[in-house]
């Protein structure tokens, strides 16, 4: 149990109906959509999310390989991804 520090769950393409609890739980769900790609993708991912799409924003992150890789590996935050993060909550304003 964290307690009251800040939690990430991370979810990579089709969302389960096992995780809408999960979702409904959290204060902000953060779309990440790559920089340069489709952006109706990030869009469509916010809508499919439903009455849980109040508390979303769709934010875009330019990765590098190795924060490509980091990110993957789940070992660290790159700088691009960090000022991502750090903008998301404005943007939910």
């Amino acid at each position: 149990a964290a307690g009251p520090a800040p939690a990430v769950l991370v979810l990579g393409g089709a969302r389960g109906e096992a995780f809408d609890p999960l979702l409904a739980a959290c204060d902000l769900i953060l779309v990440l959509a790559p920089a340069g790609g489709d952006e109706a993708l990030a869009t469509l991912a916010v809508a499919g999310l439903g009455p849980l799409a109040r508390r979303a924003v769709a934010c875009t992150v330019t990765f590098g390989p190795a924060g490509r890789a980091l990110a993957a590996a789940g070992l660290g935050v790159s700088p691009a991804l960090r000022r991502a993060l750090s903008a998301a909550p404005e943007a939910a304003r």
